[in-house]
């Protein structure tokens, strides 16, 4: 594993060349000889029912210029695994953006284990939980972590895993280099630690490391750690991205650009109101006793209270 940083810099940007695809990838298309468009996307992760802030990303990221292709929302869309008002809530914000935007399912939406019955909800009000899409000349595939972390869903999990390899293969045959994002990130620090509550268990950390060198993934990208997590492991850049609901120093979402062969990236932290200005010097519980004090002094009648004597 080679580590890169973890620097809480708000401006992250990391390139590098793509290995394994030859011309295809980052030089001119073998039928057409013509180089691939360049075009940016958002990494959000996390929003889990904070909703003013959702609307705050939304409504930043659409003034964006040049205007994002597209929104990766890397999981935990609500806070409550499996609500439905939630969800709907969720719904309504998300068809804000002025670009696609494509979603994963995390421990908040479908329980950790991945209940047949959260996994069943998420299914039929989200949408599915693992897919592919292709983007001018580019194959992004969307996982479900959680299959990966339950162990009472043996049929799930398996058929997941069969897919994902299906997907790696198809995208290799075609030669498009390779985007996996998800909510878990493999590791946090090592890539040997045990497991805990912010990754993948090892084994299956192993095995998925092992396809991604396999089918030269470019990069694998998620959220979950409401932090920012930036590894590097074969050739496959590991990048996990702050949270817009809470935990993150600072809230944000990182907006990517891919130029060729080049893989960018910076975080952008999420705009927010400025507080409310309070009286010099007091809290707001002792001005708010104060403001209360005043109105009940001032109810009174005026012979109760001393004589105001001049200076």
């Amino acid at each position: 594993m080679d580590r890169l940083s973890t620097s809480s810099k708000l401006v992250l940007t990391f390139m590098f060349l793509l290995a394994g695809w030859g011309a295809s990838a980052g030089g001119a298309d073998k039928e057409t000889g013509e180089k691939p468009e360049s075009f940016t996307f958002i990494q959000l992760c996390d929003p889990q029912g904070n909703w003013p802030n959702f609307e705050r990303a939304v409504k930043q990221i659409n003034t964006l210029k040049p205007k994002p292709d597209f929104v990766l929302v890397c999981g935990d869309l609500i806070k409550k695994a499996g609500s439905k008002e939630e969800f709907e809530t969720f719904k309504r914000i998300n068809a804000g953006f002025q670009m696609p935007s494509y979603c994963v399912a995390g421990n908040h939406d479908i329980g950790i284990g991945a209940s047949p019955e959260k996994l069943e909800r998420y299914r039929k009000l989200i949408g599915k939980d693992y897919y592919s899409f292709e983007h001018k000349n580019h194959t992004f595939i969307a996982v479900n972590t959680q299959l990966w972390i339950a162990e009472d869903q043996k049929e799930e999990c398996e058929k997941h895993d069969a897919w994902f390899r299906q997907a790696l293969r198809g995208a290799a045959k075609k030669q498009t280099p390779i985007i996996v994002f998800g909510h878990y990130p493999l590791f946090t620090r090592e890539i040997d630690e045990e497991k805990h509550y912010y990754n993948v268990p090892p084994g299956k950390r192993v095995e998925v490391l092992a396809l991604f060198q396999e089918f030269h993934v470019v990069a694998y990208l998620s959220g979950h750690t409401h932090g920012n997590l930036i590894n590097k492991h074969k050739g496959t850049l590991l990048v996990t991205t702050t949270a817009t609901s809470f935990g993150g120093k600072p809230l944000g979402f990182r907006l990517w650009t891919v130029r060729q062969s080049r893989y960018e990236h910076r975080l952008i932290p999420l705009a927010m109101p400025k507080p409310e200005p309070v009286s010099p010097g007091l809290s707001p519980t002792v001005f708010a006793a104060c403001l209360a004090l005043c109105e009940a002094l001032s109810s009174k009648s005026q012979e109760t209270l001393p004589p105001i004597e001049s200076a």
